[in-house]
């Protein structure tokens, strides 16, 4: 059955070499950077019967060095353009979602214009999305630990929604320091980290709460969760009903939490108006929440999602058209992949039998990138 990846990343070698020029040789706790190349994936996608993967660049991102914004938006320039040239040189194989480099607004909305002005006029209106090469945007969950619901941003999300933008949310390392107990402490360590650009800027730093273990093991799927709760409390996908937003990882740690923070939302409201004060959120109940993820949102299965994490994504979003498949290659190994194949394409047709099937692997995509 053919399949669509939109959740499969990239590491052109000029990106490789700003990671390690930058402090990041082993992102995220990870033990390395894994090898990638086009004809690699295109190898991994035949494999898989896979015939179009949705490229993005993953944690940490493109914006690498605190206090140096004409850096971090010549790495996203060139980012973007390597991919860009990537998908042109094999057009019916790849697309990709264009990164940002938040928490940069006023570079954000210039990137997001040139990125789909460019995309505009190179699209042959063929093959998924209509030939356009860039299909979207990747933001991380945090931007230097900014949230995307926070007010500063809201910018750019004014911007997407009137791009009519799908908006895959990546996480990445929260920036809260671990057992942090003075005021101060956070900054220190990062003023640890050496200067990696002419100006004095430092690589933004990666805290892991539990050193021992990678953070994609347990941080990425809090952090995805705090990021879509920071978003939907701060309303602001609800202002912006045109931004069609991804969820990875089968929704992270979101579908147990749901009547657990739209109750303390409502909570935080009544408390803040008997007192006088901003309570800083809006209030949702958990109906409104499923609401606008049948709404707005999509999920993508790259993880380890079956059996049980996907069961309870369905007991709150068990519409076959929400979900959408993906992989995480090359950061979850090609040849682990490959070997459970037979598994995890058992297990989609378990949970989604006829052609249920067929729209998480292929048809919610092409819908989406219509």
């Amino acid at each position: 059955m053919e399949k669509i990846d939109v959740h499969a990343h990239a590491i052109p070698p000029s990106y490789r070499a700003r990671l390690v020029a930058h402090n990041h040789e082993r992102p995220d706790g990870m033990p390395y950077i894994p090898a990638w190349s086009p004809s690699s994936h295109l190898s991994f996608m035949e494999r898989m019967g896979i015939s179009t993967s949705i490229l993005s660049i993953t944690s940490p991102g493109t914006y690498l060095v605190q206090g140096d914004d004409d850096l971090n938006r010549k790495i996203t320039r060139e980012a973007n353009d390597d991919l860009a040239g990537i998908c042109r040189e094999n057009p019916d194989k790849f697309r990709f979602f264009a990164s940002l480099p938040l928490p940069d607004v006023e570079g954000t909305l210039a990137e997001i214009d040139r990125v789909l002005d460019q995309n505009d006029k190179s699209s042959e209106q063929t093959g998924l999305a209509k030939g356009r090469m860039c299909v979207g945007f990747v933001i991380l969950s945090n931007a230097a630990g900014i949230y995307p619901g926070d007010k500063s941003l809201a910018p750019v999300w004014d911007k997407l929604n009137q791009r009519k933008a799908v908006v895959f949310v990546h996480p990445t390392s929260c920036h809260l320091c671990p057992s942090s107990a003075s005021a101060g402490h956070e900054e220190a360590q990062a003023a640890s980290v050496p200067a990696t650009s002419p100006n004095g800027g430092r690589a933004v730093p990666s805290y892991h709460p539990i050193p021992v273990f990678p953070n994609p093991m347990l941080e990425f799927p809090f952090d995805t969760t705090r990021a879509i709760v920071s978003l939907i409390l701060n309303g602001t996908i609800q202002r912006n009903p045109d931004i069609r937003i991804i969820i990875p990882h089968a929704g992270a740690v979101l579908p147990p939490l749901i009547a657990r923070f739209a109750a303390v939302s409502s909570f935080m409201v009544q408390v803040a108006s008997a007192t006088g004060r901003d309570a800083g959120v809006i209030a949702v109940s958990e109906q409104e929440v499923k609401d606008i993820f049948a709404r707005q949102c999509y999920f993508d299965l790259s993880g380890t999602p079956y059996p049980d994490h996907l069961k309870m994504l369905l007991l709150v979003m068990p519409d076959a058209q929400r979900i959408l498949y993906g992989t995480d290659y090359p950061f979850t190994p090609g040849d682990a992949l490959v070997a459970a194949r037979a598994v995890l394409d058992g297990a989609l047709l378990q949970f989604f039998p006829g052609d249920k099937a067929d729209k998480v692997m292929r048809k919610n995509a092409e819908d989406v990138f219509a």
